[in-house]
């Protein structure tokens, strides 16, 4: 299975390669490639851009390379995927599109959000050995998710923690030059860490029809990227479903989307080890909670907005999934909420 990422991120080191007067036919060579395999071609696999990475810092002999893609991972580098981000109502819906979408970049990367009362993390997770460009790689992650929260908020991301699960390299010192916040390495994983205050603010670039069309176009590219993803049939399916309007799709309605029948799309599912029941719940869950928190409607509406008529089912539902009742669940993130305003 082919696990791909942007050869954006190639472009940049070629251009910087170039700046420095280094010769691109020699770094070509190095990495055994050409430049058809960069200029010409959207995507890349991880192993092609480790090696012309390695080549690059050979022939510069530059270790801080990591750095200089890092520094250019603004949210316009993401494209559609950067457009709405920003285009969401706030930091935590904006966060919300990177861990739904951040494989539409980086076919092997997945972040995990991790809540805790005082904080959320973003974990950085890549389902392939990345080798010893792996520091490479996370610092671009780490920097790609401090310059999405910059622009939105308009300022420095100071009070965050950011953890490298890696030992800390010989040129820590240059971090500063990169990162706003405070850098701790060797770690278990490679996580951002921000405090849950964050997640109250609201972004200026909202727009909720640009929003939407890009909510859908992310889970397009999903599907018609799946052969570069792990589990590709469960990737689609939740894009899907996070892309759907008010009303949640069921089985028949995302199997006629992927052009199957029900029977064979579980069939899919059971092979990468999931049900589309347990993927609707989770969107189920996603949703009540965002409206649970921001929202002043019953939790009997919010059961019914969500297509259960029966509460009560509502109610054991979102208990198994979240651990708490709809109840105990929205008064906690309230308070913490106006302990953060």
């Amino acid at each position: 299975m082919l696990r791909l990422l942007s050869s954006f991120y190639a472009r940049v080191l070629l251009t910087e390669v170039k700046r420095r007067g280094g010769c691109e036919t020699e770094l070509f060579e190095s990495a055994r490639m050409s430049s058809i395999d960069v200029y010409a071609k959207q995507w890349m696999t991880y192993a092609e851009f480790n090696r012309l990475l390695t080549a690059a810092i050979a022939l510069l002999r530059d270790n801080t390379l990591g750095l200089l893609l890092a520094a250019r991972s603004i949210p316009a580098a993401l494209g559609e995927l950067g457009t709405t981000a920003l285009a969401q109502p706030s930091v935590f819906d904006a966060l919300r599109v990177l861990t739904e979408f951040s494989r539409v970049q980086a076919g092997s990367v997945n972040i995990l959000m991790r809540r805790t009362p005082n904080t959320l993390a973003l974990r950085f997770h890549a389902d392939l050995d990345l080798g010893d460009m792996g520091p490479f790689h996370q610092e671009v992650y780490v920097a790609t998710v401090q310059h999405m929260l910059e622009a939105i908020v308009g300022r420095s991301l100071t009070d965050a923690q950011y953890r490298f699960a890696f030992p800390e390299p010989a040129y820590a010192q240059e971090y500063k030059t990169i990162f706003h916040s405070p850098c701790v390495f060797d770690t278990t994983v490679t996580e951002v860490v921000l405090p849950v205050y964050w997640l109250k603010e609201r972004s200026p670039f909202a727009n909720s029809e640009l929003a939407e069309r890009g909510w859908r176009f992310c889970a397009r590219m999903i599907r018609a990227n799946s052969e570069r993803l792990v589990n590709p049939t469960a990737a689609s399916v939740e894009a899907l479903l996070t892309a759907s309007g008010k009303t949640i799709p069921h089985l028949d309605d995302i199997a006629r989307e992927l052009n199957c029948s029900a029977r064979s799309l579980n069939r899919r599912l059971a092979t990468e080890g999931v049900s589309f029941r347990e993927l609707r719940k989770k969107i189920l869950c996603t949703r009540a909670a965002r409206l649970l928190t921001e929202t002043t409607q019953s939790v009997a509406g919010i059961a019914n907005s969500l297509g259960y008529q029966d509460e009560a089912a509502f109610y054991r539902l979102f208990k198994r999934q979240m651990g708490v009742s709809p109840g105990v669940f929205r008064s906690t993130q309230v308070g913490l909420l106006a302990q953060d305003l």
